[in-house]
């Protein structure tokens, strides 16, 4: 077995295990049909899986932004779980850490005045009454 064969044997395992795991059938079904063409020698599809699987998406300057389909290096469901359960477990941290510890007063630099202030509804100005319209 060359390391091509190998490599093409991890990577049809590795989508099997995700189409199995994929929570959307579209994807799946997707996933599948690659892996049975990729299987099957078609170049396009082993091209395709092994840009799906060729790492994991990250977030950019737009956030997460990708092709739609199966695979980690796509935008899908599961990414987006992932995303999602990331993005909590760091907000959960962030929350816990700057919690007030009990028994020590609040610190003023963690609640500055002009931040107090700047989230406080600007007023708006109120444009004239439309014209009465003559009958």
């Amino acid at each position: 077995m060359t390391s091509s064969d190998a490599e093409l044997t991890r990577l049809l395992s590795e989508a099997r295990a995700w189409a199995a795991q994929d929570p959307d059938p579209a994807t799946a079904a997707t996933l599948t049909e690659l892996v049975r063409l990729a299987d099957g020698g078609t170049a396009a599809a082993r091209q395709e899986l092994a840009d799906s699987f060729s790492g994991t998406l990250q977030f950019g300057t737009a956030g997460l932004r990708a092709a739609l389909g199966p695979g980690p290096n796509r935008m899908n469901r599961v990414v987006v779980r992932r995303a999602a359960a990331g993005f909590t477990a760091f907000l959960t941290d962030a929350v816990a850490q700057a919690a007030p510890v009990p028994g020590r007063a609040p610190s003023s630099a963690s609640t500055p005045a002009t931040t107090r202030t700047s989230l406080r509804k600007k007023p708006r100005r109120s444009s004239p009454p439309p014209a009465s319209r003559r009958s």
